[in-house]
């Protein structure tokens, strides 16, 4: 007998020379390992098929135009050449039990094969505090170009079976918008201006599936002992954007320099953009930071937990972030996280704790004052669930199943 196929259809996903979108690895073998699926993976991009740490990918060519200017115009086009590349790796559409889109303009994916096949699962998996997408290119303020695009994705967003969210924060934030008044990100606020007479998508269903961590390969085995007055070193890692507001970071390290003996602060991810990253060198010059803060180079996905384990902090003081897998990696190999409030993060942490380990955002001597703090008591860090990924895999293949009896019956 056949096993059913599952298409996880994704922008990112690692390849041989570039590790971006390792948990769409990790979510893909604990898929493997925790159900009867046949899983492929379809990415898009030029180049020809490869393979990763086992993983068999597909690739698919798409047309997008630059800056994300209308980016469903070669919806037709981009959908065929996904159906091409499923024909090469010798599917059968009917053979199709579940179809797995992830961001919002990969749901036209789930829907093409839905087409063909009504039987098959749409799942389309939301991985930012920006569900629609609409935050991207330099149109993103154009009053006609997002009114377009959110009545566009709008009504994909409706044909899908089920969503699936990171965290409650990133399903909120989609379930409300156009209405962005929530956000301390002033940029995403400005895009609900001139869109609020409009209705918010009415989703069929919702799940929300945390980030969960490989805890074969993130653990704190190994974790080397520290002696007492040894270096006090706070890690970040995270590309070098603006909402990751590492200057901030920077600034409030400088606070406490005088305060805590030995303090180190070690970046460690790629360059990211020019105009974020130039201004935090800058400024690590002028003020003459350089013996204590340094950049590392950035390093595969399977070597982090050793980069990890040498912190004793881990902070990232994002201020728009649906819930970064770097702090559960860094929490699952003994490293504590410092956040900021209002963030998916806070999803996984008991409301007891919320004041210990989030900062509010934009604010360096809050940070500062929450690096202290656990410097000078070593509070543990607790968090409310599992973070394993294949506990929380397992637990999702089960409602999918569930889903897939339900409408069977229907």
């Amino acid at each position: 007998m056949r096993k059913s196929i599952y298409i996880y259809v994704t922008p990112f996903f690692p390849e041989p020379s570039r590790h971006y979108g390792s948990y769409g690895y990790d979510f893909v073998q604990a898929l493997k390992r925790n159900s009867d699926y046949d899983v492929r993976v379809f990415v898009a991009g030029s180049g020809e098929d490869y393979d990763f740490e086992g993983c068999h990918v597909y690739r698919f060519q798409t047309i997008c135009l630059p800056s994300s200017l209308f980016p469903f115009l070669f919806a037709r086009y981009n959908a065929k050449s996904f159906f091409d590349a499923v024909k090469r790796a010798g599917i059968d559409i009917d053979d199709v039990s579940v179809c797995h889109g992830n961001t919002s303009t990969y749901s036209i994916y789930p829907l093409a094969i839905k087409k063909q096949n009504p039987r098959c699962l749409t799942i389309l998996h939301h991985h930012d505090l920006d569900g629609y997408g609409l935050r991207l290119g330099r149109f993103r303020h154009v009053w006609f170009h997002k009114l377009i695009n959110f009545f566009i994705v709008r009504r994909l967003f409706e044909l899908i079976d089920l969503h699936v969210f990171i965290s409650e924060a990133s399903k909120k934030s989609t379930l409300r918008f156009p209405d962005t008044s929530w956000s301390c990100y002033d940029d995403y606020k400005r895009l609900g201006c001139g869109l609020s007479w409009l209705r918010p998508a009415n989703l069929k269903r919702t799940l929300v599936l945390w980030n969960g961590v490989d805890i074969h390969k993130f653990n704190n085995n190994g974790r080397p002992s520290k002696n007492e007055g040894a270096t006090f070193t706070v890690g970040c890692i995270g590309n070098f954007i603006e909402v990751k507001n590492q200057l901030g970071l920077v600034k409030a390290v400088e606070i406490l320099r005088n305060r805590i003996p030995n303090l180190k602060l070690e970046f460690c991810g790629d360059n990211g953009y020019s105009h974020v990253l130039n201004p935090i060198k800058k400024y690590i010059k002028d003020r003459r930071l350089e013996d204590i803060v340094s950049m590392l180079p950035c390093v595969p996905h399977n070597q982090l937990p050793k980069v990890y384990r040498h912190w004793d902090l881990f902070v990232l003081p994002s201020y728009f972030e649906g819930l970064g897998c770097v702090y559960l990696e860094s929490w699952a190999c003994g490293t504590p996280f410092i956040a900021c409030k209002g963030q998916g993060i806070a999803d996984v942490l008991p409301e007891s704790e919320k004041d210990k380990w989030l900062c509010n955002p934009h604010d360096e001597q809050d940070i500062s004052n929450k690096i202290l703090r656990y410097y000078e008591k070593k509070d543990s860090q607790e968090l409310i669930n599992d973070i394993a990924i294949d506990v929380l895999v397992a637990d999702f293949v089960k409602k999918i199943d569930a889903m897939r009896k339900e409408a069977l019956h229907c």
